[in-house]
């Protein structure tokens, strides 16, 4: 194999490998026992952002709740809402990650090309449907919550992606 095939292969293998650390059905899920809960929804939640970076307001809803106000509707709203999209973004998030080992292991194994760009099709159509979820999720916080509600959670993402990226710049000096 030439050089940049291997460079090639060696970046998909460094962007997938984390994403599929501790997922179910990942290779590595029954080693990950071990590594408790919280680090376990890092591991969720860094494949959520792997496989669609766009944000994860209704994290937000759920961590600020106390400082919404939320009156009875507005949580009857937003539950039924999660209840509805959660479970299919999730089951998403795990296919783009299986199907993403399927074409690196395709690939390194020399499969035909038609094969692999149709794995990449179906992976690139369901990273679509979770974009337009979360952009579909974002539209219906708007109509649930007030304007003010809706700048708390807006700001409160912001300030957390703010010290997620200081504590990533701090580890990289």
């Amino acid at each position: 194999m030439n050089k940049p095939g291997l460079v090639v292969i060696s970046m998909l293998l460094s962007l997938a490998a984390p994403a599929m650390a501790c997922q179910p059905g990942g290779k590595d899920a029954a080693a990950c026992d071990h590594k408790g809960e919280k680090q376990g929804k890092m591991a969720r939640m860094r494949a959520m952002h792997h496989a669609n970076p766009m944000p994860n307001l209704m994290m937000m809803v759920t961590k600020k709740g106390d400082d919404l106000n939320l009156n009875a509707e507005q949580e009857m709203a937003l539950a039924e809402w999660r209840e509805k999209s959660r479970p299919v973004i999730k089951e998403n998030v795990a296919k783009v990650i299986k199907l993403e080992d399927e074409i690196m292991t395709a690939t390194l194994e020399g499969a035909d090309k038609a094969v692999l760009m149709a794995k990449v099709d179906e992976m690139l159509a369901l990273r679509r449907d979770i974009a337009a979820r979360k952009a579909n999720c974002r539209d219906n916080l708007k109509k649930i919550l007030n304007e003010d509600q809706y700048n708390t959670v807006i700001n409160a993402y912001s300030a957390h992606q703010s010290k997620k990226h200081q504590r990533m710049n701090n580890k990289s000096m």
